[in-house]
């Protein structure tokens, strides 16, 4: 089919509808509009055994005619799923600083959980920022990439954004955004146990302030669990607040920087968009992001059969400034069908030279 062919209705039933009945039940968010970039090819995968292949579809091609085709099947490929990843989200570059165009700074951020190589690649990461801050400060522009992030610790976001506009800047801009706003903690063994092996893993990695910020954390859920409180409450911030309309903040960084958000940015992806967006000059670009609960940080214990486990919440955001679910829309869509990097940064340099037009 030409590129740019849009698919109407499968066996009849309307795109949106028949995507979200066919992967009912495959863990579709169908209110998030992100989830319709990320999962919503799933609609066109079957089982061999499958007898609830689709069929037809109805399509209406870039010069406005439409038409019914019918579906051919073949047996996916091996490598279908690295496909189906760039399809989705492009190309995955690896967790780094690179200068792809003249005075045009690209940060890999494709992994929140990384093994000891990603460990090793953020420390590299924060090092080349701190040595080339004044060069990324005058950049025409920084570009933080997201795709194929599927979430894991927030501090990596959290750091990097030190790195860039300063630590005495992000954690007054995190006051004032978490102002009012509690996490509860459930003080049970399972949470203890879990939050200890994290302590334990970053102590391992050399992740020394972490592990020693987790370790406290265990110090009181063991007091909470000893006193018979269902809950441990903490404030999500005792800094001193500023800026406490929620404004961007400005600093001294003066680059313009782009955070490319894939559809299913979720999780800790989010946070770090929370954190990125306190900042003037910052636009989102790609896809609306996935939403997450205010039920976070999951431990996954299996159940005692051996079938299946548990998905089971060890926390609650109390007041989160993003609501259960929300979703971030970007300032540039890209909907186009390719999500390479080159096509994201020709993107970005179009846009620079509409904002220096309008200067």
């Amino acid at each position: 089919m030409p590129t740019g062919t849009r698919i109407i209705s499968c066996n009849g039933v309307p795109i949106k509808e028949f995507v979200t009945q066919r992967l009912r039940g495959q863990y579709i968010r169908a209110r998030e509009e992100g989830q319709f970039w990320s999962r919503a090819s799933r609609a066109f995968f079957a089982a061999p055994a499958s007898s609830t292949r689709v069929r037809t579809c109805q399509v209406r091609t870039p010069d406005g005619a439409e038409r019914e085709i019918e579906l051919p099947w073949t047996p996916a490929p091996e490598d279908w799923s690295r496909r189906h990843q760039y399809a989705v989200s492009g190309d995955r570059r690896p967790i780094g600083l690179t200068e792809p165009r003249p005075r045009i700074f690209h940060i890999a951020l494709p992994d929140f959980q990384p093994d000891e190589a990603g460990v090793a690649a953020y420390r590299a990461l924060f090092e080349r920022i701190r040595a080339r801050h004044g060069e990324l400060s005058g950049a025409r522009a920084v570009v933080l990439d997201l795709r194929h992030n599927n979430g894991g610790s927030s501090s990596w976001s959290r750091t990097l954004a030190e790195r860039l506009w300063g630590t005495d800047e992000v954690d007054a801009a995190m006051a004032s955004y978490f102002a009012g706003t509690e996490v509860w903690w459930r003080p049970t063994e399972g949470t203890i146990a879990t939050i200890r092996e994290y302590a334990e893993i970053g102590r391992h990695r050399g992740e020394v302030a972490g592990a020693q910020e987790q370790e406290a954390l265990v110090a009181r859920l063991v007091a909470a669990q000893a006193r018979g409180d269902n809950f441990l409450v903490q404030s999500a911030s005792d800094l001193p607040l500023t800026a406490r309309d929620g404004a961007p903040r400005r600093t001294s960084f003066a680059a313009p920087v782009y955070i490319v958000t894939p559809g299913n940015c979720a999780s800790a992806c989010l946070d770090a968009v929370d954190v990125f967006t306190r900042f003037q000059g910052v636009k989102l670009i790609g896809a609306p992001t996935s939403g997450d609960s205010t039920y976070m940080e999951v431990r996954t214990p299996d159940l005692p059969s051996g079938h299946g486990r548990l998905v089971v919440p060890m926390k609650i955001w109390a007041h989160r400034p993003r609501g259960n679910g929300e979703i971030y829309q970007p300032h540039i869509l890209m909907n186009g069908f390719v999500w390479s990097t080159e096509a994201f940064l020709d993107r970005i340099e179009r846009d620079l030279e509409g904002a220096g037009q309008r200067r």
